[in-house]
């Protein structure tokens, strides 16, 4: 018996029959399809075709538990594991003093680890979810708290974009603001978190903000870090933004990944409707019998 789940979610599994080491019978636990290997397990199949429970045990086995176990040991093996790395949430602003009409005036691609998760433009004020991630999260509260938070932080960028300026002359067209702001989480904490600012293309600033320390990467952007830096409460809320709700998000949307091996429900086996628990314990046991007979009469009539 083998399952697999891979790394958008698709889950498959698969039983293997065999005697004295020669393989008869494959079964297709996904789709149900039963292949004979050596005619040896011709007799077999067409019995066990014909018996719906046999099928759904093997599904519900090979889909539903062994996925659990498989879910469970990863993360037996996961603890095992040295941590070397953290993982990551970056959001990529884009933001611009004048816009066409029909379009935005603020963008937004967010990824974690990353992996493409989410959309915002200002003009449909909704976040789009992208990904396997982005569907697992899209219905919870911390969504709903991340779009506000983008809505907000556009507006916030768009009100100081006007007074941002580098070389005037090398400025040319209404500026665009690029912010990419990144925090890391590891061993459950917060380990870093960054705001690199550009303008129209140029990177101009960088800020750590764990230390509030600012770079100047465009010589041109001197008079911005000066005045920045002396802006309490504009750092107070770069800080905010990416220690906090940064750090905030990732913790929430990392437990999501979880979901990933989560087992999904299998069609059930055909039962009475007042079937007890014995009762069921009788059934597997009939067709486990059933199994090892069906081997015996191969081994028999070979």
């Amino acid at each position: 018996m083998t399952c697999r789940c891979e790394e958008d979610g698709h889950i498959s599994g698969s039983w293997q029959f065999g005697f004295s080491g020669q393989m008869c019978l494959l079964f297709d636990s996904e789709n149900g399809h039963w292949t004979v290997v050596h005619s040896g397990g011709r007799r077999m199949r067409e019995k066990w075709e014909k018996d719906r429970a046999v099928s759904n045990f093997f599904k519900k086995v090979s889909m539903g538990d062994c996925r659990a176990w498989l879910r469970d040991f990863l993360v037996r093996w996961e603890e095992m594991l040295p941590t070397t790395g953290a993982h990551s949430l970056c959001l990529d602003l884009t933001i611009k003093s004048q816009s066409k009409s029909g379009q935005p005036w603020c963008q937004v691609q967010g990824s974690v680890d990353t992996k493409p998760f989410l959309q915002y433009d200002s003009d449909r004020n909704k976040v789009k979810p992208l990904g396997f991630l982005g569907k697992e999260v899209n219905d919870t509260k911390v969504w709903t708290e991340l779009s506000q938070t983008l809505a907000e932080a556009g507006k916030e960028l768009k009100m100081v974009l006007p007074f941002i300026k580098l070389d005037k002359k090398e400025m040319r067209g209404p500026p665009t603001l690029q912010v990419k702001m990144c925090c890391q989480r590891e061993a459950e904490q917060c380990s870093g978190a960054s705001l690199h600012f550009s303008l129209n293309g140029r990177t101009a600033l960088l800020l750590d903000t764990m230390s509030i320390t600012w770079t100047v990467i465009d010589p041109g952007a001197t008079g911005i870090k000066e005045e920045w830096e002396n802006n309490q409460e504009l750092a107070k809320y770069f800080r905010k933004i990416s220690t906090g709700d940064c750090s905030y998000w990732l913790r929430e949307f990392l437990k999501h990944w979880e979901n990933i091996l989560l087992p999904e429900p299998t069609e059930p086996l055909i039962m009475a409707p007042d079937i007890s628990q014995s009762a069921s314990i009788r059934l597997v046991a009939c067709i486990i019998l059933l199994i090892i007979t069906q081997l015996v009469l191969i081994a028999s009539s070979s």
